[in-house]
């Protein structure tokens, strides 16, 4: 299980998580890893592009196009055997940027006429703008949509649901084996940091998960527990009227994920393609503020309408950008910034008038 890392600046997500821990109390794993990852405001998935030299990891559409051509023979293959269906949909889940997208349609140039005619694609995923699809020839880019959506919302169709390393990025619940009994791992705040503690689980299904999988944990071993994965899976088969469905992940066997020599799991973090493994850290993405939004939020929060800012140029020679590290900061002090831009800002304005 992969969890990806953004920056630790002035962050939405991990202010939702602060808060929603100072409001209800303990939250699972899985509610934290679903905030990082997802949260409006800042979670890692909904406006960055982590994947590439500038990012913070590389996957298979990135290494080269032929992973995407391949793909594109795969499925006109697939095409053929079903009697060549018109309209061919190809939904991808969790579609990104649009590169595997911009590949496999780009190579379709290459393949049988009738099968391009046929072809509907659309990209799912939480990301508002548009994709690399945006470049594709005209013949290709009439054949594309791209729709911000976290479920299936499909009527049935015919074709081929496709994914991409999608199930990696679900959240999971992370239990542990204590004393003979299964213990689930929450996550509270202690001294302005995270901290883990053990308690009961948090739904009978994780046990029931690992009963299915025939699966036994060992003393003190720790694990991860998928549980969206089903629902998932069965909203694809709604939506699927007859064709198939293509999803490309890393995997193993159950009997080697929860082996007694995965002690601590198979959770691991990406940040800037460095490896690590806490998750407390980097939570979200990496935010800059700039001061013309700043000013422009306050004038907004006063009720004065934001349009009659005027911003000048700085002196010759002044700062472009600002925008320090404060890691260090936060580790000496303990203190992290997890209250809201705009909510700081209000409560800062209603002390000074």
């Amino acid at each position: 299980m992969i969890l990806k890392q953004g920056g630790v600046m002035i962050n939405g997500a991990q202010s939702e998580i602060y808060r929603l821990i100072r409001k209800e109390g303990a939250i699972t794993f899985a509610r934290f890893m679903d905030i990082a990852l997802y949260c409006p405001d800042g979670g890692y998935y909904r406006y960055s592009n982590p994947v590439g030299p500038k990012g913070d990891f590389y996957t298979a559409p990135g290494a080269h196009p032929a992973f995407g051509a391949l793909l594109a023979i795969q499925i006109y293959q697939m095409w053929s055997l079903m009697g060549k269906p018109d309209p061919f949909w190809i939904i991808e889940v969790g579609a990104g940027s649009g590169l595997l997208c911009y590949d496999l349609l780009n190579y379709t140039e290459h393949l049988p006429k009738d099968f391009q005619k046929t072809l509907n694609y659309l990209c799912l995923d939480l990301r508002m703008n548009p994709g690399i699809e945006e470049n594709l020839p005209l013949t290709s880019h009439r054949l594309v949509d791209r729709l911000v959506a976290n479920r299936l919302p499909l009527k049935p169709i015919e074709g081929c649901i496709l994914s991409n390393e999608l199930f990696d990025t679900f959240p999971v619940h992370r239990v542990q084996m204590q004393n003979g009994e299964l213990k689930e791992i929450y996550v509270t705040i202690e001294e302005g940091q995270f901290r883990e503690y053990l308690d009961q689980p948090s739904t009978p299904e994780l046990e029931k998960r690992l009963r299915k999988l025939d699966v036994e944990l060992h003393e003190g071993n720790s694990a991860e527990i998928n549980l969206g994965i089903e629902n998932w899976i069965e909203e694809a088969v709604n939506i699927l009227d007859t064709g198939y469905m293509l999803s490309i992940d890393y995997g193993s066997q159950a009997a080697e994920l929860y082996s007694q020599e995965k002690t601590r799991g198979t959770l691991t973090c990406f940040y800037k393609h460095s490896q690590n493994d806490d998750p407390y850290i980097n939570v979200g993405r990496q935010e800059e503020i700039q001061i013309e939004d700043v000013a422009k939020c306050i004038l907004d929060i006063m009720g004065v309408d934001p349009s009659i800012l005027k911003i000048n140029k700085g002196p010759e020679g002044s700062a472009k950008r600002r925008c320090p590290d404060t890691t260090l900061a936060q580790k000496l002090t303990g203190f992290n910034n997890y209250t809201p831009l705009r909510e700081g800002l209000a409560k800062t304005i209603k002390e000074l008038i």
